[in-house]
């Protein structure tokens, strides 16, 4: 965004900081303007933001991180539909971090996908109608957070979280973290944000299942290798979870669900928690979201399985 200087009041264009998490067209755009040869992709929500695209390379990859900020699975589906499209050399590896709550029952979908051309153009027929519902909103919201940048740029204001991106490989500009050490103060807060969110998740959307299934026939269709994990949550989220809401039973039947999948190159992971891959409780920077160790563990696992670590479809 920039600033329409119609006085000549500045000597040369003004840049407007970036306000929010526009994580869906940040994406897209910067993975359109490299090279676009990566073999190796990982996929997931604010939940996989710490891992290393460099881990993988280091392991021979050429590697991209497209998470996005409150992914759904129907985000997932029409990014891997958009990477097939655009990236120019074939796809080996595709990573999935799946959250249960990707499949979420009574979420709505996600303005920001809605909003993002590259990527609603892969959505079903009757999901592309909510454009047209949401283009209010969309506007709407345009409008404010562009007045809000105007406000910051001309008071001198840097306010928000970091989430500037690396364009080469997607990570954020602060992986990897330092050691993590969780408080109690942290698990407590997102205790709060999670009960809210999750109260409602009743059951798993089949539409959103679909969605799922067709990224997985994708991947076997391309000879893509795909290694599907659930992504951990701190132990004492997880048991407050399981108390309050039905999370942990929709969990289990989604592993259940995902452990029968038959599919070419198709592997499973449950790491639901660390005990299940050799983590650190410790090592998160909130109660959702894993730091760079957990995250390493995990990518190590899932670049080089063994047999005791991952269900493995011939």
């Amino acid at each position: 965004m920039v600033l329409v200087d119609s006085m000549d009041f500045f000597t040369s264009i003004q840049a407007l900081p970036p306000i929010g998490r526009f994580a869906r067209k940040i994406k897209t755009d910067n993975y359109l303007s490299t090279d676009r040869n990566y073999d190796a992709f990982i996929l997931g929500s604010s939940r996989v933001d710490r891992f290393d695209a460099k881990v993988a390379d280091s392991l021979g990859y050429s590697c991209y991180n497209f998470f996005i900020f409150n992914s759904r699975m129907e985000d997932e589906y029409c990014i891997m539909r958009f990477l097939l499209d655009h990236n120019n050399i074939p796809i080996k590896h595709v990573i999935l971090g799946l959250d249960p709550d990707m499949l979420h029952n009574t979420r709505d979908m996600d303005w920001r996908l809605l909003a993002t051309p590259n990527l609603n153009r892969y959505l079903d027929e009757k999901d592309r109608a909510g454009i047209k519902d949401q283009t209010a909103r969309i506007v709407q919201v345009y409008c404010r957070m562009g007045l809000r940048s105007l406000v910051y740029s001309l008071k001198g204001i840097n306010k928000g979280k970091n989430s500037q991106m690396v364009v080469e490989n997607g990570n954020l500009v602060t992986t990897p973290l330092p050691a993590c050490t969780i408080t109690q103060n942290l698990i407590e807060s997102v205790k709060k944000e999670y009960m809210p969110m999750l109260a409602p998740f009743t059951a798993l959307d089949s539409t959103r299942l679909s969605y799922l299934d067709r990224l997985i026939d994708l991947c076997a269709a391309n000879n893509i290798r795909l290694s599907v994990f659930i992504t951990p949550l701190h132990p004492e989220l997880q048991a407050f979870l399981a108390e309050g809401t039905q999370f942990d039973s929709l969990q289990t039947s989604l592993i259940e669900r995902m452990s029968h999948i038959q599919a070419k190159g198709y592997w499973f992971y449950d790491f639901s928690v660390p005990e299940k891959f050799g983590g650190r409780n410790e090592d998160f920077h909130d109660a959702a979201h894993i730091g760079s160790f957990n995250s390493r563990r995990i990518l190590e696992l899932v670049l080089e399985p063994t047999d005791t670590t991952a269900q493995q479809i011939p």
